[in-house]
């Protein structure tokens, strides 16, 4: 998949993909899907660790690429594309609040 094929509904089902990583599980794999959220989101404060991807299987890898494709196709923050996801995305950022860069 490009940049250019993705959709706002893939966009969208990939964010969600990764939030329900981020939310349920407590490894390196949830912490690449809260990094990705959350730089996409928030960037001056919290970065992605490329290395920490590779934890990520095949499905939740490609959605984290659609996730970095759809925010520069769309430039729509992935906290504003889920409806009633700001409670999630509270939830994730106080989860791994310790991979706060600043």
């Amino acid at each position: 998949m490009t940049q250019s094929n993705i959709t706002l509904d893939e966009y969208k089902t990939s964010i969600q993909c990764l939030m329900n990583v981020a939310l349920s599980q407590d490894n390196y794999a949830s912490e690449a899907a809260a990094e990705v959220l959350l730089s996409l989101s928030n960037a001056p404060h919290w970065k992605l660790d490329l290395g920490k991807l590779h934890h990520l299987d095949d499905d939740k890898f490609n959605a984290a690429l659609q996730c970095i494709y759809g925010k520069r196709k769309f430039i729509i923050e992935p906290d504003q594309i889920v409806k009633n996801s700001l409670a999630k995305f509270a939830k994730i950022k106080d989860q791994y609040k310790h991979l706060k860069f600043i």
